[in-house]
């Protein structure tokens, strides 16, 4: 009877629990809506560029493919600490996506060395000037001509004529005007000579490889992503360097590979080489995207191409008059909605989205036509596709070889390969907790625990 009497005590405590319980985390629920609602009326300016949801992750991997094993060593910033510019600029932005502010900057190295180069130059000038210089006591020789012209004048009894004021006129002006020729003369020496001592010290930019990879969705959310590490190469990068994209995608939505397209347009804006690597596929959105590049390389089986256009969807109108549903739908304007999911789709309708679709259609030819201009673009844009050995004579692609090979290709040419990659963080919330079943296990222990303790307790009475 006690037990029977604890139990429904434990129970109703419990009921109670929970209770509270969901009530708070439905006020939890109301102060985080109402906190986004009011950030969504912020401006965009009101926000810095950094806004915590991305982290920066900049590996050295050179040593991977020099190797030409699996294990290697990923060096973060650290392994980039040397005296040259490039690591300048990639420490900087590292610094700036990391809360660490301890870390020790390249600039002051750098700026150490150009101090030291700057002054060991200047002592150098000067020792080539005193070498110019007569030495103290001596007198400059005259010529014949200047000794006897005076001892003529006096000879003669002609009165000297009175020449102060324009000789001295003449003597300034020659000498404003041997000062800037030697000061002219000094700058000129001085770069000339800091170009080649910072040449020796190697303070200058190396070569470098940027690999981007590039695993696109269907609508293409991964752009995010992408535009920072655009971002990021572009402050960093230099017209000798070069950008590796590894691309994966079997297509997408038009606007969102669209603007895939641009943000890669934006590197050859800025004379950087780009090469896009498919292992896999790229086709449709995929390709759009690519077709971008200087360069593409595939592997033999990765599919390539598909350039088209395709609607699909349900449509449940006759489901909904089986069961007697109507479907209203109220629009102003004659195209503002022409095929529906829900609605009964007529000829005109679908025979407008198909002009809309030639349209996409043209667009796509138009871009594929101005960045692989060689290429029977008629032929190819039927919406097809093919393996890259086959793609290959088609013009779709440049060479059969994989992103790995190309790298390794690469290492003779250039001196360190970055790879660049921006994760994004995914917060632990309450969609998240109940949906990976924390919540329901903390509270089956709970419930597990309490009932064990009663049990044990009935026994031992």
């Amino acid at each position: 009877m006690n037990t029977l009497l604890e139990l429904f005590v434990f129970s109703a405590k419990f009921i109670i629990g929970f209770g509270v319980l969901f009530v708070f985390a439905a006020l939890l629920i109301l102060l985080i809506f109402k906190l986004s609602k009011s950030v969504s009326h912020l401006k965009l300016s009101d926000f810095d560029k950094e806004d915590g949801k991305l982290t920066l992750s900049l590996v050295n991997i050179t040593e991977k493919y020099k190797e030409r094993n699996e294990q290697f060593s990923s060096f973060v910033m650290s392994a980039f600490e040397d005296d040259s510019e490039l690591s300048e600029k990639l420490s900087k932005k590292a610094r700036q996506y990391s809360p660490d502010e301890d870390k020790p900057s390249v600039k002051e190295r750098y700026d150490k060395i150009v101090k030291e180069i700057e002054d060991s130059v200047d002592a150098e000038l000067k020792a080539e000037e005193g070498a110019d210089k007569p030495a103290a006591g001596t007198v400059p020789d005259k010529t014949a001509s200047d000794a006897a012209a005076p001892d003529a004048s006096l000879a003669s009894g002609d009165p000297e004529p009175d020449k102060s004021q324009s000789s001295g006129i003449q003597v300034s002006r020659a000498q404003d005007s041997g000062n800037d020729a030697k000061d002219a003369g000094e700058s000129s020496r001085k770069k000339t000579l800091m170009a080649e001592k910072l040449q020796d010290a190697a303070a200058f930019h190396k070569k470098c490889l940027y690999v981007v990879d590039f695993n696109g969705s269907l609508d293409a959310s991964e752009v995010k992503t992408l535009r920072e590490a655009i971002n990021l190469i572009l402050a960093t990068a230099e017209s000798s360097d070069e950008v590796l994209i590894r691309l994966e995608s079997p297509g997408g939505t038009v606007n969102g590979y669209g603007l895939c397209a641009s943000e890669l347009e934006r590197l050859k804006a800025k004379k950087i080489h780009l090469t896009v690597a498919v292992d896999e596929i790229a086709a449709s959105g995929g390709y759009l995207m690519g077709s971008v590049a200087d360069k593409i390389i595939a592997a033999p089986f990765a599919y390539i191409g598909s350039i088209g256009v395709v609607v699909e969807f349900p449509n449940f109108n006759k489901v909904l008059k089986k069961y007697d549903v109507e479907y209203e739908q109220l629009t102003v304007g004659e195209y503002k909605r022409t095929i529906s999911t829900w609605g009964e789709n007529t000829d005109e309708a679908r025979e407008h989205v198909k002009e809309q679709m030639t349209m996409i259609q043209k667009a796509f030819k138009q871009h594929v036509k101005k960045h692989r201009p060689n290429i029977d673009i008629d032929k190819i844009a039927n919406g097809d596709h093919w393996l890259a050995q086959d793609a290959l004579a088609l013009g779709l692609v440049d060479e059969i070889k994989t992103s790995d090979e190309y790298i390794m290709d690469k290492l003779a040419e250039m001196d360190v390969v970055v790879k660049v990659a921006f994760l994004e963080k995914k917060p632990r919330t309450l969609k998240d907790l109940i949906g990976g079943g924390l919540l329901f296990r903390m509270l089956r222990r709970l419930v597990s625990g309490r009932l064990n303790q009663l049990l044990i307790k009935d026994n031992s009475n």
